[in-house]
């Protein structure tokens, strides 16, 4: 699952053009939490910085 790493790149160019991240909220919100999705979400997300 690569949603992590297209998540974040993603947003911060939508609200600043060619910046650089500094941090992000890794808040998930779902119906029923899967353990193996979530944690292969947040390595996404960690690999972006």
């Amino acid at each position: 699952m690569k949603i992590g790493i297209d998540l974040v790149p993603m947003s911060v160019n939508d609200l600043f053009p060619r910046s650089k991240t500094s941090f992000f909220l890794d808040y998930i919100a779902v119906k029923k939490i899967k353990k193996k999705q979530v944690i292969d979400i947040i390595k996404g997300i960690a690999k972006c910085f």
